[in-house]
């Protein structure tokens, strides 16, 4: 709860330090955070969130009870998204009443070697008037936003630190807090601060990048940029080209990239591109143009090559990226960096789709979501493009 001091001044003041957390300034520089494994945060007398790290994309969900452990619950942003970051938020809980919980992620559970995890609610307390603190993650590159990132944060006073408030990065690298949720630290009373306190802020991505900045809670000027440390590093992607017609996916593009960029290493070796977009065509000839003017990490594309050759690019898989798909045949580019089935990647959209085609040298490949012995198309794999057709509009989130 904050003191009833300059309030006018001081939320405009602490929006603008935050709008990029990627931030720095006087005090403590940014650096790299340590891994988390287990967070308790946002404690409440009747919610909590559960957040954690897993090496590879996975479903996470958590499983808990006040005596038996009969109730679940599923990360906050759905139950089929797989992630390396799991953010688990646990609602209608009872006041000051120890719960224990086990983690759940791809088939596997983690009980703490079978004595359960646990937390504790704490008392009804009188809520505090809002104070969102928010803020935007960029990766290493300095310009890509960080989405999916756990954003731990709590408030440095001259008597303590606060309890831990969580969050968890859209799409966008967006987050937010409340910090009139903060309480002491035994969850007794509302944590009181001041403009001459300070937040420390730690965010972790699940790949490496991480970040850990202590910043001013009234910050006299805009602090500068900083980008989140040791994140992925470039990685770079090969694709053979043969002569003629081929399904391809500049995966390592970034979202509108200019049409020929990506192909910079086969010129010369190809002459058309073709995309297949809203129930139409737009193509583009080399040294002459078209109607396909740019390119992205999910661009499915035919690419005729006029001569063998190996396309090499390099760059960044997106950590995460959403697929639109419309209720037709579309041709889609997934950004993975592993081969991973049709059915899990495919996952989310269950029920929407009947059939996917591929195209390799040997001819048309296809698999129906339905089984049987006639599916050819046992992977999809980097740098390859699909036909999809959905019965019904829905949207793929590609996690790597």
């Amino acid at each position: 709860m904050r003191q009833p001091i300059h309030r006018r001044r001081l939320i405009p003041l602490l929006l603008a330090a935050l709008v990029l957390l990627v931030l720095a300034g006087p005090g403590t520089p940014a650096h790299a955070a340590p891994e988390p494994t287990l967070h308790i945060s946002n404690v409440t007398d009747t919610s909590v969130t559960i957040s954690w790290c897993t090496a590879s994309p996975l479903m996470g969900r958590v499983r808990y009870g006040a005596t038996t452990l009969t109730q679940t619950a599923d990360d906050e942003r759905g139950a089929t998204v797989a992630a390396r970051t799991h953010s688990v938020v646990l609602s209608g809980l009872a006041p000051l009443t120890t719960y224990s919980f086990d983690l759940l992620a791809g088939g596997a559970t983690d009980d703490n070697g079978g004595a359960h995890y646990q937390f504790r609610t704490g008392k009804t307390l009188t809520p505090g008037m809002p104070e969102t603190a928010y803020g935007t993650l960029v990766q290493a590159n300095g310009t890509t936003p960080a989405p999916d990132t756990l954003v731990y944060v709590t408030i440095s006073a001259s008597g303590g630190q606060s309890s831990e408030l969580a969050g968890l990065t859209n799409a966008a690298g967006q987050w937010y807090v409340d910090l009139s949720a903060a309480r002491v630290t035994d969850l007794s009373a509302p944590f009181t601060f001041g403009p001459s306190d300070q937040l420390v802020v730690a965010a972790w991505d699940g790949t490496g990048a991480q970040l850990s900045v202590t910043l001013p809670l009234d910050p006299h000027f805009p602090l500068p940029t900083q980008s989140l440390v040791g994140g992925p590093v470039e990685e770079s992607l090969s694709i053979p080209v043969r002569l003629g017609w081929q399904l391809v996916n500049p995966a390592l593009a970034t979202a509108g990239s200019p049409v020929g960029a990506p192909f910079s290493s086969i010129a010369g070796s190809y002459d058309e591109l073709r995309a297949f977009s809203g129930g139409s065509w737009q193509s583009y000839l080399l040294g002459a143009g078209g109607t396909l003017t740019t390119v992205g990490p999910t661009s499915g594309l035919w690419l005729h090559g006029t001569a063998a050759a190996t396309l090499t690019m390099r760059g960044f898989y997106p950590a995460r990226q959403e697929v639109a798909l419309a209720p037709e045949w579309n041709l889609v580019g997934f950004p993975l960096r592993s081969t991973r089935t049709p059915a899990e990647v495919l996952a989310a959209i269950a029920g929407k789709y009947d059939q996917v085609l591929a195209y390799e040298a040997t001819g048309w490949q296809v698999y129906l979501p339905d089984g049987g012995p006639g599916n050819t198309l046992t992977q999809f794999a980097p740098g390859k493009s699909y036909w999809i057709h959905m019965t019904e509009a829905a949207t793929v989130v590609i996690t790597n």
